[in-house]
């Protein structure tokens, strides 16, 4: 599977921790790195997030629970 590095994003962590210019790293379809700065390879697709806000690992958790 393909990896992604999202670079250059402000992240918000969940843990509120937020990095403004931060990276991160997507193995197939898991998340495999969060951090300031991760290092690029020949093999990953580079997508530069300039001036938009990254939340990693955020879910869609909407749902409606009838009796």
């Amino acid at each position: 599977m393909p990896r992604t590095l999202f670079k250059n994003a402000k992240i918000i962590v969940g843990d509120g921790t937020v990095l403004d210019r931060g990276s991160v790293l997507v193995d197939g379809r898991m998340i495999a790195e969060v951090a300031p700065g991760i290092r690029e390879e020949p093999d990953m697709e580079i997508v530069d997030c300039t001036g938009k806000v990254v939340m990693p690992g955020l879910i869609d958790a909407h749902v409606h629970i009838a009796m």
